[in-house]
């Protein structure tokens, strides 16, 4: 998974990487049941267009990340379905934390920048399936959902 930095930006704690849906069986709530990872780097501002790489293999352990990073695993699982899943970006403000069980979770201190969806309908609060997420609020200039796409000869 790799992640660009369109505008220069001071991330004192990092970026948080995080696969559970939103409102995956109950309003304003994340889910609790699949991965979060926490990407931390010292240093002063992170240029714009620097690429972050995320390696996670198939039982959901990181294996890499870009040099200067390091990975925090806060949630283990974090694995894509290959019939659909979605990753949300966050910036993790000083004293950032993910809380909640039951899929009553909750991001402190996070802000949302992106999200992407691969599954079909793109978002779908509530789906209780791990690979649907609702759109959280505040997103939609800011997500992504698949397309199908054709080249014509």
């Amino acid at each position: 998974m790799r992640s660009v930095s369109y505008a220069s930006s001071r991330y004192p704690s990092g970026h948080g990487c995080n696969e559970s849906g939103y409102e995956f069986q109950n309003i304003g709530f994340w889910g609790t049941t699949e991965g979060v990872v926490q990407l931390s780097r010292s240093g002063g501002v992170l240029p714009a267009g620097t690429v972050i790489t995320l390696r996670i293999n198939n039982a959901g352990t990181v294996t890499a990340v870009s040099a200067g990073w390091t990975a925090s695993v806060i949630v283990a699982g974090m694995n894509l379905n290959s019939s659909g899943d979605q990753v949300f970006i966050f910036q993790a403000n000083a004293g950032a934390s993910f809380t909640g069980v039951a899929n009553n979770g909750l991001f402190n201190n996070c802000t949302l920048l992106y999200g992407f969806s691969t599954a079909t309908p793109n978002w779908a609060s509530q789906a209780n399936s791990t690979t649907q997420s609702g759109l959280p609020p505040g997103m939609i200039c800011f997500a992504h959902g698949t397309c199908l796409c054709f080249e014509l000869d």
